[in-house]
């Protein structure tokens, strides 16, 4: 009987464990979302990226990277109807802007975000 307690004991103290380190990972933003990616947009598209701070790097090429891809997805699947002489450059800031301006939905996955900000910006005509 005495292994019984033991046991339980044991059980809920790894349980208690699991529930009090989750919080503490909770806080860090999710690697796919608007959190995380928006502090990079904003320090590529400032022109205020640091050689030293490789987090915010990753973020900020990430951020980059993502925008050209979405740009040329959504253009693939006529979603988007942009003037023509668009730059890379023009396309950053547009999603920076909308990042900036929704930061009640950065929880969502920025290539969601991106999409939006890019469909706002140059919607297609509806027909």
């Amino acid at each position: 009987m005495k292994f019984i307690p033991l046991i339980l004991i044991t059980a809920l103290t790894f349980i208690n464990l699991i529930f009090l380190t989750s919080p503490a990972s909770a806080q860090e933003p999710v690697v796919s979302s608007g959190n995380w990616i928006v502090d990079g947009c904003n320090a590529l598209n400032d022109s205020t990226l640091k050689a030293d701070d490789v987090s915010i790097q990753a973020r900020a090429w990430t951020c980059a990277g993502a925008c050209v891809a979405t740009y040329d997805l959504e253009m693939i699947h006529g979603n988007i109807c942009p003037p023509s002489g668009i730059t890379k450059g023009q396309v950053l800031r547009v999603v920076t802007k909308y990042l900036n301006d929704h930061p009640a939905i950065l929880q969502t996955e920025y290539p969601i975000l991106m999409a939006r900000a890019l469909k706002e910006a140059w919607p297609c005509a509806t027909k």
